[in-house]
């Protein structure tokens, strides 16, 4: 069996053969919600292979400095869709759109995820190995529901300045990950672990942040969602500027013993904590 490379990858979805292929796997998600039976589509140790798949995307152009600059507006939008067995290793997802979705069993590896929009989706038994979030919204609120994160591994991955609603994290992973300004918000975590740099997260005890409109009929009362960091395991963790909410219950977390907690005056809601 022939080993391919990232390159060969990446170039098979480029040609003929793999751009069908790909128009048939986006019309199957839209219209069946998930991967089985499609023809053409293979499995690599396992799991439905989508290695080196690029989603389209839509651009536009203008001019700055007398130069012209192409930006991504936009990506493919999915709801409902069952994402089960699948090996992303390598793909771009850039800028999609996934709402009342299911992840199970599946592999980002090398992964473009950066500006994703996920809202009220599960994932259960995931790998994020060396994968890039950055800036995407992950599992914001649709109403009371606001999804979950079960048996999931971060790992090396960017999750810097990503942002949360109130999902539940469940015997989660996050191992030297980047976690700068990622925005936890009132996510609700529990049999959860911390390993390596953990620089400038924020955790709540309830959501206060708003991402979609704030319109009468959507309005909820979030302090019914609640997090109670239920057995937190930041002992193997380095806390730089962590931001911990006053009122939130941190008994049931365990720390290194050399981490040392300050309130900054300038911000009196927050208390802080940060490694010697």
């Amino acid at each position: 069996m022939k080993i391919l490379t990232k390159k060969n990858l990446i170039e098979r979805w480029q040609t003929d053969e793999g751009k069908n292929l790909l128009k048939d796997i986006i019309q199957h998600l839209r219209k069946v919600k998930t991967l089985k039976g499609i023809n053409g589509l293979e499995k690599f140790e396992g799991k439905f292979d989508l290695r080196g798949v690029s989603f389209p995307k839509t651009y536009s152009e203008y001019q700055y400095k007398g130069k012209l600059i192409t930006q991504v507006t936009g990506s493919l939008s999915f709801k409902n869709v069952n994402i089960d067995n699948v090996d992303f290793t390598y793909a771009d997802l850039q800028h999609t759109k996934w709402k009342n979705c299911a992840f199970s069993n599946t592999k980002f590896s090398k992964t473009q995820l950066e500006q994703i929009y996920i809202i009220n989706c599960s994932f259960e038994n995931i790998l994020f190995n060396n994968s890039r979030l950055s800036y995407s919204y992950l599992n914001i609120r649709s109403g009371k529901k606001s999804g979950h994160f079960k048996n999931v591994r971060f790992e090396k991955s960017q999750l810097n300045e990503t942002k949360f609603s109130f999902p539940k994290f469940d015997n989660c992973l996050f191992d030297n990950c980047n976690l700068f300004a990622a925005n936890f918000d009132g996510s609700r975590f529990k049999d959860c672990k911390f390993i390596g740099k953990v620089n400038s997260p924020w955790f709540k005890k309830h959501s206060n942040m708003e991402y979609e409109p704030n319109l009468i009929f959507n309005r909820i009362n979030k302090k019914q969602f609640m997090n109670e960091m239920i057995n937190i395991d930041f002992s193997e963790a380095n806390l730089e500027y962590v931001s911990f909410d006053k009122n939130l219950d941190l008994s049931k977390c365990n720390f290194a013993p050399n981490v040392k907690f300050e309130k900054l005056k300038t911000i009196e809601t927050e208390l802080y904590a940060m490694s010697e």
